[in-house]
C-alpha cells in the first residue's frame, strides 16, 4: 500500500509531533503559580492573635507576657453522659386454652371426565362428524361406546363398533 520509506517518515513525524505537544504542555503546567499552598505557621498564629508581639511571645516561649496579656477564649464543651436505656417491661403472658384444630375438609373427588373429552375421544368424535354425524350425536355415541368397551385403542375399531351399534 505505502512504501516502507514513507511509513518510516510518517512514524518519525508523528513521534516528533507528540513529543513536542507533551513537552510544551509540561512546561506550561510547571509555569502556572500554585494556588493551593498550605498556610505558614506564622499566618496561622496571627489569625488567632491581634498583635505581632503576641505571636513573638508564643514563638519565643515568654510565659510571663502570655499570662499577662493573652487570653484565649475557650468554648465551653458540653459533656453528655449516655443515659442507660430503660429495660422493656415484660409482656404479660396470656393464658388461654388451646382451641382444637378444625378437621380438614375432605378434598372433593375429581369429576369423572367423559370419554369424549379425552384426546382419543375427541379424535373418535371428530371422525364420526366427518362421516356425517352431528356433533352432539357424535359425542353421545363416543361416550356410550368408550364407556362400555375400554379395550378400544384405535379409531378403526371404534368406527366398526359405532356402525354395529347403529344397526
Amino acid at each position: 500500500m505505502y512504501e516502507p520509506a514513507t511509513v518510516d517518515f510518517l512514524s518519525q513525524l508523528l513521534a516528533i509531533f507528540f513529543g513536542t505537544v507533551f513537552s510544551v504542555s509540561f512546561l506550561i503546567g510547571s509555569m502556572e503559580p500554585r494556588t493551593r499552598e498550605k498556610p505558614r505557621a506564622r499566618e496561622t498564629l496571627s489569625s488567632y492573635f491581634q498583635d505581632e508581639q503576641d505571636v513573638y511571645a508564643i514563638l519565643s516561649g515568654d510565659e510571663e507576657y502570655l499570662a499577662a496579656h493573652v487570653t484565649l477564649k475557650q468554648e465551653p464543651v458540653a459533656r453528655t453522659v449516655a443515659k442507660p436505656k430503660p429495660k422493656p417491661k415484660p409482656k404479660p403472658v396470656a393464658r388461654t386454652v388451646a382451641k382444637p384444630k378444625p378437621k380438614p375438609k375432605p378434598k372433593p373427588k375429581p369429576k369423572a371426565t367423559k370419554p369424549s373429552q379425552t384426546s382419543f375421544g375427541a379424535d373418535c368424535a371428530s371422525s364420526l362428524v366427518a362421516l356425517g354425524y352431528k356433533k352432539l350425536e357424535a359425542k353421545k355415541l363416543t361416550d356410550e361406546i368408550l364407556s362400555r368397551d375400554a379395550n378400544i385403542k384405535d379409531i378403526d375399531s371404534f368406527i366398526k363398533e359405532a356402525f354395529k351399534n347403529e344397526n
